[in-house]
């Protein structure tokens, strides 16, 4: 099942032109611990063992640090 889940927002994130990255319980950085997913410069990391509750907002919440992050101009002039 979470394949499946990681597999949707991986497209979900494509969708949006973003990139996102699955990581593992291995790799995932201790500061991050918690948290479903977080962006870094652009792209979206998912934690592996992402919850079917946190699926529907995700890329959507994450993309709007994206944006900020990218000094995306639309999504700043909002901000003001």
């Amino acid at each position: 099942m979470i394949e499946v889940i990681c597999g949707r927002l991986i497209a979900q994130a494509a969708d949006y032109g973003l990139p996102a990255h699955i990581v593992s319980s291995a790799e995932w950085p201790a500061k991050h611990d918690g948290i479903p997913a977080y962006s870094r410069e652009g792209e979206i990391y998912i934690h592996e063992t992402v919850s079917a509750d946190d699926e529907d907002m995700l890329v959507p919440h994450e993309s709007t640090h994206v944006m900020k992050q990218l000094k995306f101009q639309p999504y700043l002039d909002l901000l003001e």
